[in-house]
């Protein structure tokens, strides 16, 4: 049953629990409150990413292990199981060398916005930082004393001292704070940064970066404030000090269409970071995603179904026998198809599917074929021990066939059954004696022709002559077939496939000739 690109996303939905689906890359559903949370959301996105590179890795893993799991099945007696595990082990390695190249293409972006976004987790942890920085007060006192070697007044900046290493508590865990508001969910994306800027200087009395004063000296060494300073007075005076450095969080997300889409800018010249930075670093976050996503969605382990499926085996056989341009519908080949399917495949391809899913199941390979004789075939992981299989497998097949056919030479069987025997054929004398067409149709075995001379000779049986001529045929091009076939699917595979690669196929296509004629 096939469904729908609505309901899979639904699916997906309900199985991922975010509108994101099934996607590597998961932001946080939440806005960041404090930068050192900003910090942690980032970090933990260029986790995912890379995540993603190791996911698509481990998918590539499990293809090549179901392959060679496939090719030990291929070695099998049963030469409909063998040719669907051969076939259907080439159809794996078609799919782990298109998933090598799109992993190759893309990993490279994923580890630049992985490192962008590494670089702007340390920058909003830098900017949580900051937030130790202020300016001291300077407290009110004379302008003789305040500019005196020895009392002069000074406004130093100070660093508020911690223990702990930078958003992250005397445990070593992360500072988390999770009461932001949810990100709009129309958003794509979306992501907080913190953002500093220079601190305000209001115009009021006291207010941090002013200076003030007094005339009296009754508030003299206290520091400026509103209530310690008078608008005009200037005897004594003092500078109030503060934080030269504030933060704002902003909420950027991908917008635009296509090619045009990117992080909305929220940053600018004169604040940290600036928006060249951010936008910089932004772009390649984005392309991160895309690339993510991308090796999430194509890179798919397929089950043994859907790989038999992938070969489409009666196109392959179509353009085996009929060339390229051939297709399985074609009248002069379409009974020649459907016959090579049959004996290669079986008359349903399902079952022999679930024949070859069951068989990997139950099969438990031996010691002598380097397992340790308790595993079943679908459960060993061991990529050594898999190689051993196959080859121990392949090599007893050869010998046990090579063995059966010299006994086979050496002791002709007899036929068990003895075939109802035909009426023998009429002679040319038998039938010739007749002169009119009511005598000769009255002979079986004869045919009447008046043009003919003898006009009544004997019957030609072309239904037999057809189907010995279909037999004898078959028995020589199932194999060709199957040969053919699993050299066709070598000629997608030959650019990604390893150099010893090339003689294994060379081999099965010369042994298929050899054995199976």
């Amino acid at each position: 049953m096939k469904i729908c690109s609505i309901t899979q996303a639904l699916l997906a939905l309900l199985i991922c629990g975010t509108r994101y689906g099934c996607s590597s890359i998961q932001p946080s559903a939440k806005q960041a409150k404090t930068a050192c949370e900003a910090a942690h959301q980032l970090g933990n996105l260029s986790n995912q990413a890379t995540a993603a590179i190791t996911q698509a890795t481990a998918k590539i893993k499990q293809m090549l292990l179901k392959a060679q799991k496939l090719d030990v099945a291929a070695a099998h007696p049963d030469t409909k199981l063998a040719t669907a595990a051969a076939a259907i082990a080439s159809q794996f390695k078609k799919q782990v060398a298109a998933a090598a190249t799109l992993l190759e293409q893309n990993s490279r972006t994923i580890y630049a916005g992985a490192a962008a976004l590494n670089r702007l987790s340390g920058n909003q942890a830098t900017i949580a930082a900051l937030e130790r920085l202020s300016i001291k007060d300077l407290n009110i006192n004379t302008a003789a004393t305040l500019t005196t070697t020895s009392t002069l007044g000074q406004i130093p900046p100070q660093v508020a001292a911690s223990t702990t290493q930078e958003c992250h508590d005397a445990q070593g865990q992360p500072t988390r704070d999770d009461t932001g508001v949810e990100h709009d969910s129309a958003l794509s994306y979306p992501l907080t940064l913190h953002i500093a800027a220079a601190a305000d200087t209001p115009r009021t009395l006291g207010s941090a970066f002013s200076i003030c004063g007094k005339t009296d000296g009754s508030t003299n060494n206290q520091p400026p404030s509103s209530t310690t300073c008078t608008s005009g007075e200037a005897t004594n005076v003092g500078i109030k000090g503060g934080k030269p450095i504030k933060t704002t969080p902003a909420t950027t997300s991908i917008e635009g269409e296509a090619s045009a889409k990117k992080y909305r800018e929220v940053s600018a010249d004169n604040k940290i970071p600036n928006k060249a930075t951010l936008n910089k670093e932004l772009a390649l976050v984005k392309l991160m995603i895309e690339a993510a996503n991308t090796l999430e969605q194509q890179i798919v382990i397929p089950s043994i179904a859907d790989a038999y499926n992938s070969i489409n085996p009666a196109m392959v056989l179509a353009k085996t026998l009929g060339g390229e341009d051939a297709s399985p519908s074609d009248e002069n080949i379409k009974q020649q198809v459907k016959a090579a399917a049959e004996v290669l495949f079986g008359a349903d391809g399902d079952k022999i599917k679930s024949k070859l899913e069951e068989h990997m199941k139950a099969f438990q390979p031996s010691k002598a074929a380097g397992s340790d004789g308790n595993k079943k075939l679908d459960s060993i992981d061991d990529p050594n021990k898999l190689s051993k299989a196959a080859a121990y497998y392949t090599i007893k097949k050869f010998i046990d066939e090579a063995e059966e056919k010299k006994k086979n030479q050496a002791s002709p069987s007899c036929p068990t059954k003895t075939e109802k025997a035909s009426e023998p054929a009429k002679t040319s004398d038998e039938c010739k004696k007749h002169t009119t067409s009511e005598d000769c149709k009255k002979e079986n075995g004869c045919d009447f022709d008046d043009k003919k001379d003898p006009k009544c000779f004997p019957k030609v049986d072309t239904e037999k002559k057809g189907e010995k001529s279909f037999s004898s045929n078959l028995r020589v091009f199932v194999p060709q077939v199957f040969a053919a076939l699993i050299w066709y699917r070598f000629r997608i595979l030959r650019i990604s496939v390893s150099f010893y690669k090339i003689y294994e196929i060379r081999y099965i296509f010369l042994y298929f000739n050899i054995f199976l004629l």
